[in-house]
C-alpha cells in the first residue's frame, strides 16, 4: 500500500496558479475547467515551449518528468514525438488531438493527475490521542514540503534555524497555497527595498556611471572601450547589489510578528482554517 502523503486537487490547483503567478505575474488567471489545449497554446505564446513549461510545473511538484512522459500522458500526436510523417498527416493528427483528445483534458484533470502522483503535504487535522488536532495536521503538512522534507523538525524548531534567504521564501510561498491561507507577507528583500527607494536607485546609477567612466578612462576614451565599459557598468553593480542583498537577507529576519517556530506557523494556519 502506498503510504506517501498526497496533495488534494484543490491544493494542486492553487499551486499551479502560484507557480504561474511567479512566472508571468498576476495577469494570467487559470480556469480549472478550461481545456489543456487552450492553456497549452497560451503558454506556448508566452514561453515558446509549452512542454518545457509542463515539465517545470512537474518539477515544482516533485515529479522528475521529462518531455516524453508528458507527451505520453497528454497523448500528443506522433508529429510531436519526433516521428517523420508528412505535413498533411501531421496537421490531421494534430486536429484529431484537438477535437477528440484534448477537450476532456482540463486544467483540473492535470491537477488531479499531479495530485495522484506527487508527494503531497496534506494540511487537514490529524488525530492525536483520539482527538482531531488542527495544529498537528498543519505541522505534519509543513514537514512534507520539499524545502524541509526529511529534516528533523519539532514544533519548537525555529524557522530560521532551518531556512534562510530564498529557501525560506520558497517555503513560505508553498505553505500559503498548500494551506489555502493568506499568510502574512514576509518583509521585502533588501534588493527590493533598495531599488524601491530613490537612494537605492541613485546608488545603483552612481555605481554604473562610475564603472563606465573608469572603463573609458582606462581605455583612453577610445570608442572600442565603450562596449566593455557599458557591460561592466551594468554587470558589476548588479553583482555587487545581488551579493550584498543576499548576504543581508541571510542574517535579517523577514518573518511576521508572532511567527518564529514551525509550531507558531502551524497554529497560525490551524486558527485561520478553523476560524479560531
Amino acid at each position: 500500500m502506498d503510504d506517501c502523503p498526497r496533495f488534494t486537487t484543490e491544493q494542486v490547483l492553487r499551486g499551479i496558479q502560484a507557480y504561474v503567478d511567479k512566472q508571468f505575474g498576476h495577469e494570467f488567471p487559470l480556469d480549472p475547467d478550461a481545456s489543456v489545449s487552450v492553456y497549452y497554446e497560451t503558454v506556448q505564446k508566452e514561453m515558446g515551449c509549452s512542454l518545457e513549461f509542463l515539465t517545470e510545473i512537474g518539477h515544482y511538484f516533485g515529479l522528475r518528468w521529462d518531455h516524453r512522459r508528458w507527451q505520453v500522458w497528454l497523448r500528443l500526436p506522433r508529429e510531436k514525438r519526433g516521428e517523420k510523417i508528412s505535413s498533411a498527416q501531421g496537421r490531421q493528427l494534430w486536429q484529431e488531438w484537438l477535437t477528440e483528445t484534448s477537450q476532456p483534458l482540463t486544467i483540473r484533470k492535470l491537477a488531479e493527475f499531479i495530485a495522484r502522483h506527487a508527494h503531497g503535504a496534506p494540511m487537514n487535522p490529524t488525530t492525536v490521542f483520539g482527538v482531531p488536532c488542527a495544529p498537528a495536521g498543519a505541522f505534519r503538512g509543513l514537514c512534507q514540503l520539499p524545502e524541509v522534507r526529511g529534516r528533523r523538525i519539532a514544533p519548537s524548531t525555529k524557522l530560521r534555524d532551518v531556512l534562510r534567504g530564498g529557501r525560506l521564501r520558497a517555503f513560505w510561498s508553498r505553505s500559503t497555497w498548500a494551506s489555502g491561507i493568506e499568510l502574512p507577507l514576509l518583509s521585502p528583500t533588501k534588493a527590493e527595498t533598495w531599488l524601491g527607494r530613490s537612494y537605492g536607485a541613485a546608488l545603483f546609477a552612481g555605481l554604473a556611471l562610475a564603472t563606465m567612466t573608469g572603463g573609458m578612462i582606462l581605455g583612453d576614451w577610445n570608442l572600442s572601450a565603450l562596449c566593455p565599459a557599458f557591460i561592466a557598468a551594468i554587470a558589476l553593480p548588479s553583482v555587487l547589489f545581488c551579493f550584498t542583498a543576499a548576504a543581508l537577507d541571510c542574517v535579517r529576519d523577514p518573518l511576521p510578528d508572532g511567527v518564529r517556530t514551525f509550531g507558531d506557523l502551524a497554529r497560525l494556519i490551524a486558527n485561520a482554517q478553523t476560524g479560531a
